[in-house]
């Protein structure tokens, strides 16, 4: 299935935005701004993927509070 993510983003019509651990071992940030650079928007929205310091592949669990500011941020744009 991950080899499909590429051409399952480059399909998806609506934005689509990425948080990545900066310490994650299993989708390494490199490879989420990879996987986002497939999405028709990703050159318009240079915020795209937000990188959490200091976080692993949990995100919601390791730094709640900043998960829930960055989705109420981009919530707020639209």
């Amino acid at each position: 299935m991950r080899c499909r993510l590429p051409e399952l983003v480059s399909r998806l019509e609506q934005p689509v935005y990425f948080i990545a651990g900066a310490e994650d071992p299993v989708m390494n940030p490199k490879y989420v701004r990879h996987l986002a650079s497939f999405h028709p928007m990703f050159h318009q929205d240079s915020e795209m993927v937000m990188e959490i310091p200091d976080c692993g592949h949990l995100s919601m669990l390791e730094h709640p509070d900043l998960v829930e500011s960055e989705i109420r941020r981009i919530l707020a744009n639209y």
